[in-house]
Parts: C-alpha cells; structure tokens; sequence
C-alpha cells in the first residue's frame, strides 16, 4: 500500500474518534477519550514490553523493529532499563495487576545487582542480558533516570533499599549543572565547566528526577535543588529573549552560536513546560508557572505546524526551524504540555491545537496494530524500530489525572 493510502486509511479510521471527542466545551472529555487512553497506555504501549521484553533475570531487552523480531544495537542500561522500571509501576498503579509489580521488582533489582560497583556505589552505563559489564563510563544522564525510576519503584513497592539508592545516586554529585545551580542559587561564583561544551539534556532529566525524589520523600534538601535547578534556568540558562532555552552551552554558562552547534530542542522546551509547572503545583514559586507558559507559547508560535499540529524538532538561535516533520518523542511531549495547560489550568484555547497534535501522533508514530509507537512514521513502510514510549506514557499519565477532575 502506498504511502498516500496508508494516510488516508489511517486518517478514516482516526477522524471519527476526533469527532467523538472534540466539540465547544473545555473539558478534558470532550477532547480525550479518557477510557481509551488507559486502554491505549497499558494494553498497547506497556504490556507488550512487559510480555515480548522482560527476562527471567530482570533485565530487559530493548532492540526491536516494528513486529517484535529482535534487531542488532545496543542500548544505554541506565536510560532504558530505568525507563521501562517506571513504566512497569504506572501500569500497577493504574491495574493493579500483580504481574507489574513484580516486574518492577524485577528490574530494579537487576539494575541493583548488576549496574552498580557495590564498593564506591557508580552505575555502569552499560550491562549485557547476563549482567556481564560492557561499559562503565560515568554516565550522568543515566544516573537521573536511576533516580526517576527507584522513586518510582519505591513508591509502588515501599521497598526501602530502592528508595536508599535513590537518595545515594542524589547526593554522588555527579552533575556538573546541579553544582552550578546550587552556586548560583546561593550566590557563590560559578565555576567553569571542565568540557568545552555541555547540553543541558541531563539537568533537564535531573529536575524531573528530583520532582519523583521529592513527591516519595517530602525531603527539605531535594527540595533545596529543585529550586536552585529552577533558579539557575531562569536567571542563567534562557536565551536572551527569555522564550527559548538553548541547548547547548560552552564552559563559562553560555549559549554556544549557530555556528558552534548551538541550536534549541523545541521537544526539550516542551518537557521544561510541564515539569516547571508541575513543579509549581508541588509548592515552587508561581513565577514559574507564568515562565512555563512563555516557553510554551514562544514554542508553539514557532515551531508547531498549524495545518497537522506536528511540532518540529529544532530551531536555530537565529530563529531559523529545523525538522519540520515532527519526532514521536516530541509530539508526545506537545501533547503532554498541551493537556497539562488545557486541562488543569484553563487554556481552552490550546484544545484545538492538541486535537491536531494528537492526530498527527496517531497517524505516524501509534503502532496499535502491532503495539507500542515506532521511531520513524509507520507510513514510511519497512520494519523500522520500536520506540519504548516513555514519552508516549508520561503524556497518558498526565492526561489520565483528569479523570476524577
């Protein structure tokens, strides 16, 4: 079938779904099928990597194309096995299901017993299925998602030793951004940076982190670096026109150029959005909400096409957008921020712009007939890869707070 066809196929089969659920009012029912969602979250998106990716031994594998066969790569131990944890407690919390409790358990045990140096306590980037170590550089974008994960695994499970090796991985230090955005929230000098130049796709990930360590802990000092993160972003790390937050910088804080490399990741604006002000919700300063809400807005003037909702996955410093046809990762992230203003904090105007955002998810990157959602467009034929969902999951799960509202 060609690609044509298949569009129009899918775009048949969606548009009756999007009448059924977009209408004048401004309530999250009229826009979201709430009941699919769920459906969608854990029969097609969580349980097939629960079923086709979860070993005896706890880990799990994560190299796969569109149909399920296994295919040759490598992923970061870490990200991907701290990612499927946290999927596995969500779908618990939402079923109840003891078989994804027990999946949780699994994993982070494996993650426990085989990722870490039980001497000086650093995580190995990378272990193979039977635990044997393949690479062990300091990985501090892993060490979030550790975090993000074992919060997540002690909150379902109230398993202590997860929640002690949170704690443990908080305070290693390991984050050269958390060190300056304490400096910075106290006053001190800044320091340079040792690297020529660092993105900020980890600190990104370490305030996500921090926000699940602090919602299982209520602790004083986690909650001390959440606002020195939010600080430091604000007071720091924004572009000069306040509306972009660049992604890459040189060792003295700075943006680098256009020329250097330096560029914004409209999918990274878009997790700022949510997570600032969802911050706000959990007692930062309301300022954030209001900077939340400029980086969104500034973000979806620019880079959100408005004839399909498909949000480009970059733009220059000079304002130059890059990647028109949207990533899965991104639109899910759109689609998070955009349900998290409309729904919970009065946006209605933002209601007709997920409509088309949502659709444009479903149509390229929703693999229902084979389950989970795919890297590339299914409508690009050929087996591509499977993409785990993490993405796809944190917007169901914001969607489906809601549901009592």
């Amino acid at each position: 079938m060609s690609r044509a066809c298949c569009l129009a196929f899918r775009l048949l089969m969606l548009f009756a779904a999007v009448l059924a659920t977009s209408c004048s009012k401004d309530d999250i029912t009229d826009h979201v099928d709430l009941e699919r969602f769920e459906r969608d979250l854990i029969e097609h998106t969580i349980r097939p990597w629960h079923d086709r990716a979860l070993r005896p031994n706890g880990f799990f594998a994560t190299e796969f194309d569109r149909f399920w066969g296994p295919v040759e790569g490598y992923s970061d131990t870490l990200v991907y096995q701290s990612r499927l944890i946290y999927m596995m407690a969500l779908a618990y919390d939402v079923t109840g299901e003891p078989e994804f409790r027990r999946a949780t358990e699994m994993a982070a045990d494996f993650l426990l017993e085989h990722a870490r140096d039980p001497e000086s306590g650093q995580w190995y980037r990378r272990v193979a299925e039977d635990g044997a170590l393949v690479f062990g550089g300091l990985h501090p974008y892993g060490y979030t998602y550790v975090i993000f994960a074992l919060s997540h695994a002690y909150r379902v499970t109230e398993r202590e030793g997860y929640l002690q090796a949170a704690l443990e991985t908080w305070q290693s230090d390991v984050w050269a951004g958390l060190t300056a955005a304490r400096q910075f929230a106290s006053g001190q000098r800044i320091e340079p940076r040792e690297s020529e130049a660092w993105s900020q796709n980890p600190l990104l990930h370490l305030f996500e982190a921090l926000l699940a360590l602090y919602e299982v802990t209520g602790n004083d000092e986690v909650w001390n670096d959440v606002k020195a993160v939010a600080k430091f972003l604000d007071g720091r790390l924004l572009g000069p026109s306040g509306n972009f937050l660049p992604e890459w910088y040189d060792q003295n804080w700075q943006p680098l150029p256009d020329d250097a490399g330096g560029y914004v990741s409209l999918g990274h604006q878009m997790v700022w959005t949510f997570l600032l002000s969802r911050a706000v919700e959990l007692g930062l300063d309301p300022h954030y909400r209001a900077l939340a809400e400029r980086l969104l807005d500034s973000a979806v003037e620019t880079g959100v096409r408005s004839e399909d909702g498909a949000l480009a996955r970059r733009r220059d410093l000079a304002g130059e957008v890059r990647g028109r046809e949207g990533g899965w990762w991104q639109q899910c992230e759109l689609m998070r921020a955009l349900i998290h203003f409309a729904a919970g904090h009065g946006r209605a105007d933002l209601w007709p712009l997920y409509d088309k955002a949502s659709m444009y998810a479903r149509i390229h990157f929703a693999d229902f007939e084979n389950g989970g959602w795919s890297l590339n467009s299914v409508l690009d034929g050929g087996r591509g890869r499977k993409a785990i969902g993490y993405h796809c999951v944190v917007m169901y799960q914001e969607a489906l707070r809601y549901r009592q509202k």
